[in-house]
């Protein structure tokens, strides 16, 4: 069962499941599927329908809302192998007056 503020639109060529004002899979007549959760997805399935049924079944399985690109960016920054010269450089040269959160 799909969440609340989930809905599919159809249209001639495909179906889209909106989450609130927002795609979050696509799935074709031909039976292609492509989820746009995250890293995104791409499947096969028989027909449109099943690719529905599929996409359903994917989405339920997911707790909490789909990530935003805000949060993506920041997981794929996290992800990326770091350098180090450069963040030791940024750390040492910033100026007094950036001195980072206050701790209570």
């Amino acid at each position: 069962m799909l969440p609340p503020p989930c809905r599919w639109i159809d249209y001639d060529a495909y179906s889209c499941l909106m989450w609130h004002y927002g795609c979050v899979a696509v799935v074709y007549l031909d039976g292609r599927v492509v989820l746009q959760w995250g890293a995104g997805l791409e499947a096969r399935a028989a027909s449109l329908e099943q690719g529905k049924r599929h996409v359903e079944r994917w989405v339920s399985a997911r707790p909490g809302l789909p990530p935003g690109k805000r949060a993506m960016a920041m997981r794929a920054r996290m992800r990326s192998p770091m350098d180090v010269g450069a963040f030791t450089a940024q750390i040492l040269h910033r100026p007094k007056n950036e001195e980072g959160p206050k701790r209570a």
